[in-house]
C-alpha cells in the first residue's frame, strides 16, 4: 500500500473537478485520476465539513458495476452473459464468505448490493464500499449493532 498527501495528487485529483466525478456515495465522492507514473487510479475523497479528511487512492476499476450491465444504463441489450452475470455474483460471495469467515479480523460488508460490485478488466467482481463495515473479533460471540444499510438492501 502506498500512502500519498494531498500535495502529491495535483495532477490526479484536478482539484476534484465535477467532470471527472465517477460515483457518490453517503459520504463520499469519488474521481477518476491519473498518477504521475500514468496508472488511473479512483480517488475517493470523504466529505466532512469539521476537518480535513485523508483521500483514498485505489486501482481505477474500468467496466463499471454489476447493476449497469444488469440494468442496460446504456440502452441496448447487455454482453455480459447469464453465465457472467453468475460468475460475478459467486465471485462477490467467496469474498464475502472470505471476509465474514477467515480473515484475521472478520469484516461485515452491510451494504451488499449490485452497484458496489465493480467489474475489473476480465470483468472480475471487486466488492466496494465498506463505507458502514464493521470489524469484529473472533471472539465475540454476540454483537448489538445500530442497523445501517442502503433502503431497499436491508435484511428482512
Amino acid at each position: 500500500m502506498t500512502v500519498y498527501i494531498t500535495k502529491q495528487l495535483p495532477k490526479a485529483i484536478d482539484t476534484y473537478s465535477n467532470e471527472r466525478t465517477v460515483g457518490r456515495g453517503g459520504f463520499e465522492v469519488v474521481y477518476k485520476g491519473v498518477l504521475s507514473d500514468k496508472r488511473v487510479v479512483a480517488i475517493k475523497k470523504y466529505v466532512s465539513v469539521e476537518e480535513e479528511v485523508p483521500v483514498l487512492v485505489y486501482e481505477f476499476i474500468p467496466n463499471n458495476t454489476l447493476f449497469h450491465h444488469i440494468h442496460n444504463e446504456e440502452g441496448g441489450t447487455s454482453w455480459l452473459s447469464w453465465e457472467n452475470r453468475l460468475r460475478v455474483v459467486v465471485e462477490a460471495a467467496s469474498t464475502l464468505a472470505y471476509l465474514h469467515s477467515h480473515a484475521t479480523t472478520p469484516i461485515i460488508n452491510r451494504d451488499v448490493k449490485s452497484t458496489n460490485m465493480l467489474l475489473d478488466n476480465d470483468f472480475s467482481a471487486k466488492l466496494s464500499d465498506f463505507g458502514i463495515s464493521m470489524l469484529f473479533s473472533i471472539k465475540e460471540e454476540n454483537v448489538n449493532t445500530v442497523v445501517q444499510d442502503t433502503l431497499g438492501y436491508l435484511d428482512p
